[in-house]
């Protein structure tokens, strides 16, 4: 079916990234950290670099920004790249000195690509702060002005007026699209309005980064999860299940797997893996392999084009709860498809597959309610429908902007109808 394909949390870039972007990491354990942050000071004072080197590089592996921006300033001629790295993720926690430091790097290509707006974007956000020098702050301006000054204001207005009537799938694009260009300043922002507007994959991709940046906050991603899990996210569902099973509380994690596999919204890689998982806790709340091939064999029918042997096969499978078989075989009483077309029968069986989290189900409950073909019409119900099914965020990219489309007219009729 459908899975959005949230970068893997293994990857180290990906982590860096969000965690830069999120600045949720806490302050650290500072004890031994601000001493060793001191003793590198202390050394290069007195012209030891390479001790100095080594005191920084222990308080910079404990995420202390400062002791971060001045290894990568020790480190330019020696490793620009990781310079550039270290300023970069001192960057994500804040810092400063370090966004200066960053964005000298990007407006002359050392450590990575030259990259002029994303230095302005950086020289920007530091002015903002409270943490410069006067030396720094005056190196910050100057830069502005010479390479592409923009007023605050003006330039959030016009961020503003660019995201003006996009919905919570496009700005999460936007989101992510940021990532990937590395563009972290305005990441976080994409991601809360997503969120703001209900999209439950932006939740998930919260959850993640609250999970990473702050892993001792678990009320806070787990919140998150289960706000997108509610809304139907399948991936939100996968991140419950293990976070249960590390904690040992398999009841909850069976739930969260029964609940999305039966669901039908995981794509087919993604169904085993957890089938398997859930085999091994309890094998009793798995599909029964019989109820599966009924179902497999009625899809291979209808792929066929035998619609009476789908059609025998599928109704056998959905009477023992078979979410996809109640889908299909809804679909084969609203088309008349091996047979005989029945507008109550195919409704019944959407409702079964949709009340089992179903999204395919959601979004055939929305048509049908706007179209009045198999009842009659109602657009609030076809409103709350096409609604749940765009906010689950597990739509491919074609069916979210189909439905999306069907979502503002009838956001437009139901406002109308109210107004009046």
């Amino acid at each position: 079916m459908f899975t959005i394909n949230i970068p893997a949390m293994k990857t180290r870039t990906f982590i860096t990234m969000l965690l830069s972007v999120a600045l949720l990491l806490p302050a650290c354990n500072r004890g031994g950290v601000e001493e060793w942050y001191k003793q590198g000071i202390l050394e290069l004072s007195e012209d030891n670099e390479e001790e100095a080197i080594k005191w920084l590089t222990k308080a910079a592996d404990k995420k202390h920004a400062p002791s971060m921006t001045l290894l990568g300033t020790k480190l330019i001629k020696k490793d620009a790249e990781r310079a550039r790295a270290l300023s970069n993720e001192a960057s994500g926690l804040g810092h400063g000195p370090a966004m200066v430091q960053l964005a000298i790097c990007h407006l002359g290509g050392i450590g990575g690509e030259k990259n002029i707006t994303l230095a302005v974007s950086w020289l920007e956000r530091a002015l903002r702060g409270t943490d410069l020098t006067d030396l720094q702050r005056e190196t910050a301006r100057e830069l502005i002005k010479k390479y592409g000054a923009y007023d605050d204001e003006e330039e959030e207005e016009d961020d503003d007026e660019d995201n003006e009537g996009l919905n919570g799938r496009e700005l999460f694009g936007k989101g992510m699209q940021a990532l990937k260009e590395e563009n972290l300043s305005v990441v976080m922002d994409y991601f809360m309005k997503s969120f703001d507007q209900g999209y439950a994959l932006a939740a998930t991709t919260l959850g993640d980064i609250a999970q990473f940046a702050k892993p001792e906050n678990e009320t806070r991603f787990i919140g998150l999860y289960m706000t997108a899990a509610i809304k139907g996210e399948p991936t939100a569902h996968v991140r419950l299940a293990r976070y249960f099973l590390e904690k040992k509380d398999n009841e909850r994690a069976i739930y969260w797997l029964e609940k999305v596999i039966k669901s039908g919204n995981l794509d087919e890689e993604n169904q085993k893996t957890n089938e398997d998982l859930l085999r091994g806790l309890d094998p009793s709340r798995l599909i029964p392999e019989n109820v599966k091939g009924w179902a497999k064999k009625g899809s291979d029918l209808f792929a066929a084009e035998d619609y009476a042997g789908a059609a025998e096969w599928f109704l056998k499978a959905a009477k023992e709860g078979h979410v996809r078989a109640q889908l299909m075989l809804g679909n084969c009483y609203r088309l008349g498809l091996g047979v005989p077309a029945d507008p109550k029968e195919s409704l019944a069986w959407y409702h079964k597959s949709a009340d089992q989290g179903c999204i395919d189900a959601w979004l055939s409950l929305g048509a049908i309610y706007l179209s009045g073909q198999e009842v009659e019409i109602n657009l609030p119900f076809a409103l709350k429908w096409t609604e749940k099914a765009c906010q689950s965020g597990a739509l491919s990219d074609a069916a979210a902007s189909e439905a999306e489309a069907m979502l503002l007219i009838l956001k437009a009729i139901v406002d109308t109808d109210e107004e009046e």
